[in-house]
């Protein structure tokens, strides 16, 4: 009978512990969505919209030059083959 006693009181602390987790889960849902919402409402104020780049600056895409340097030069070529090869 005891054993059934023991039992009892860890399922009702397991239960009890369970349901504190979840509203805590609850809570920090609650949190996040509130400073998530006060985030976009912040950047709406200003403008802008999540992820954008200040207005004031243009992306500008990478450039490089018409003629590319070559991978491997005749040099390089040279270097790893033997005279035979060529």
């Amino acid at each position: 009978m005891t054993h059934h006693k023991i039992i009892i009181s860890l399922l009702v602390c397991t239960l009890l512990s369970v349901g504190c987790s979840r509203q805590e889960d609850s809570e920090l849902q609650k949190q996040s969505e509130q400073v998530t919402e006060a985030y976009k409402k912040t950047l709406e104020a200003e403008g802008k919209v999540e992820g954008q780049l200040p207005s004031n600056t243009d992306y500008q895409l990478p450039t490089r030059p018409d003629t590319p340097e070559p991978v491997l030069t005749v040099q390089d070529v040279q270097a790893m083959t033997t005279p035979e090869q060529l």
